[in-house]
């Protein structure tokens, strides 16, 4: 079939997609040829203290910090995907308050903290406002559950941000770019 195309069509790519069997080449040949995209979602509930021995984080239907201003949560998204966008539902009580919220790699093993992959903070008036960064690091947009974990950290200059939600968009199958 292969040498039979490149017969008909002489300057095309063509690419062969096999699998262990029939379902596997499906599954195969339908990721790259109609990529999924997806969010994985961290409720306000799940996010906790940095240091719980220190930190007080009280969670309810939106989660916040009162001494360090820093909240933690896990984020689990499938191997392979590529990460597209982290979005985050913020509040804050105090004018002019700054919140940053990063998307972390974390070293399985040792639990060390890689850079950030993607980081959206703003400085604005007291109330509700939603966060947004598609400006993925280079070189780590593809999740990678072998080696490392995922984690979002939240951060607020004055102590006390609160979260609704985090989101992070991601697409499996095809990159466009």
């Amino acid at each position: 079939m292969e040498t039979a195309l490149g017969v008909l069509l002489p300057n095309a790519a063509i690419s062969r997609i096999a699998g262990a069997n029939r379902y596997e080449t499906n599954a195969m040949f339908s990721a790259a040829t109609f990529p999924i995209e997806g969010w994985a979602s961290i409720p306000a509930a799940a996010f906790g203290a940095f240091h719980p021995a220190t930190d007080i984080a009280q969670i309810g239907s939106q989660s916040y910090n009162t001494t360090t201003g820093i909240l933690g949560a896990p984020i689990q998204l499938p191997h392979g995907a590529e990460i597209l966008e982290l979005r985050a539902g913020v509040y804050d009580a105090d004018s002019g308050a700054s919140i940053d919220v990063k998307l972390y790699q974390v070293t399985n093993p040792g639990g060390a903290v890689e850079a950030a992959l993607a980081s959206s903070g703003v400085g604005f008036n007291t109330g509700f406002t939603t966060l947004s960064d598609t400006t993925i690091a280079a070189g780590t947009e593809i999740v990678d559950n072998e080696t490392y974990a995922y984690m979002v950290s939240v951060t607020g200059a004055d102590g006390n941000p609160f979260i609704g939600s985090v989101k992070v968009r991601y697409r499996l199958g095809v990159s466009t770019g």
